[in-house]
């Protein structure tokens, strides 16, 4: 079988992966049902392989540039003096006075 070499990144890999698993998963349980289909084992093996291998190199690409990446930096949140002072009970209005006083 002649090779032929292609060159994607890792997300466009990521979606191509994706879309051959749908298809396979089609290709297995949904044509399987459908009149007249005649199944091609040795087909659906070699897509189970290629869909296995796309998924290995998404994988590997995706861990060595989680690893290449440089850690995220937070600072932590800072509290405002504000929010240090103690909050004085809200006064009464005239109206919860007369109530109090019925």
């Amino acid at each position: 079988m002649k090779k032929v070499t292609f060159e994607f990144t890792v997300e466009e890999l990521g979606v191509l992966s994706t879309m051959a698993s749908d298809q396979l998963f089609r290709k297995q349980f949904i044509d399987s049902k459908m009149p007249g289909y005649r199944p091609n084992r040795e087909e659906l093996d070699l897509c189970k392989s290629l869909v296995g291998r796309l998924r290995s190199v998404v994988d590997e690409q995706r861990v060595k540039n989680a690893a290449a990446a440089p850690p995220k930096i937070t600072n932590p949140p800072r509290i405002s003096s504000a929010a240090k002072t103690p909050v004085s009970a809200p006064k009464s209005s005239g109206l919860q006075k007369k109530a109090a006083a019925r």
